[in-house]
């Protein structure tokens, strides 16, 4: 079912296969001999992460076919999905204030990353949400990133080929002492998807995929995130364009330390078994036949 945000949600009277996914009593039973229910659903999928009914900053994205009569070599015959999991996370400090957006998870992915321009615009329109902003020319300055995938091949050697910015945010979840977490992407302005979850963070949050029941679930935030199978979201929302000449940097503290990015790059070299890769970083690689 849609909701009034513009998002699907988990509707019991609507589809039974679907609520299959999500029912949890597979996890209890009851035991004659005690008189008593069993529930052996684990803590950590007990509690879903509801964001708020605020408006949400979400892209919709699609493919243009085109049908000719002229003959065409037939399909590849091999299995293909384009729909990418996808998670809403909150940002920001409050329930007043959050504004949640829609991220990929990708367990292929070498860190987390982004779209520039995309992320300066939110930083522009909510600086709120914002705990660090760096770039690779600051005065505490390290060297970007190259990428082997995820940019177009024709950019590879130039600045906007690689990531050369990192934005932290902060979010709405806690760990289990109560720590509050922020979350860091690198930015790059040929990166095409909005916001890759990669795999640091995926272990750090502890967070188990479950394709088929369509959930993704934090052992750390003791929650879990609704999976939403998408076309990798690209661009800005509907009716929003940007001049990235306008981007305003949020006020913070200078030298304030180097986060995900930087550390990686300040490194300088790559894992023993990667040191031939030229400091560059796998990261995913989109079907361009869209």
């Amino acid at each position: 079912a849609i909701g009034n945000d513009g998002f699907e949600h988990f509707n019991a009277n609507t589809n039974n296969e679907q609520n299959k996914k999500h029912d949890l009593t597979r996890y209890q039973n009851r035991n004659p001999s005690l008189d008593r229910d069993i529930d052996n659903t684990p803590a950590w999928m007990n509690k879903k992460d509801t964001p708020s009914k605020k408006a949400r900053m979400f892209t919709l994205s699609g493919s243009l076919l085109n049908v000719a009569s002229a003959n065409v070599t037939r399909p590849m015959p091999l299995a293909l999905d384009n729909g990418l999991p996808a998670a809403v996370l909150r940002f920001g400090t409050s329930s007043e204030d959050e504004i949640p957006f829609s991220c990929h998870l990708d367990s292929c992915a070498a860190m987390n990353t982004g779209s520039l321009h995309l992320h300066q615009w939110v930083c522009t329109q909510h600086p709120h949400l914002v705990e660090n902003y760096e770039q690779f020319d600051d005065a505490d300055a390290f060297r970007p990133i190259t990428l082997d995938c995820a940019v177009p091949q024709s950019e590879a050697e130039k600045t906007t080929g690689k990531l050369t910015a990192v934005i932290t945010y902060k979010t709405r979840y806690r760990d289990n002492e109560g720590k509050k977490l922020t979350l860091s992407f690198g930015l790059g302005a040929s990166i095409r998807v909005n916001a890759i979850i990669g795999l640091p963070t995926l272990r750090k949050w502890k967070i188990v995929l479950d394709i088929d029941s369509e959930i993704a679930s934090s052992k750390l935030l003791n929650c879990y995130f609704d999976l939403k199978f998408q076309h990798a979201a690209t661009g800005f929302p509907n009716g929003i364009v940007f001049d990235p000449s306008t981007f305003v940097r949020p006020n913070q503290q200078a030298g304030k330390g180097l986060a995900l990015l930087a550390q990686a790059a300040a490194a300088n070299e790559l894992p023993s078994e990667n040191k031939n890769a030229e400091n560059s970083v796998i990261l995913n690689m989109e079907n361009s036949s869209e």
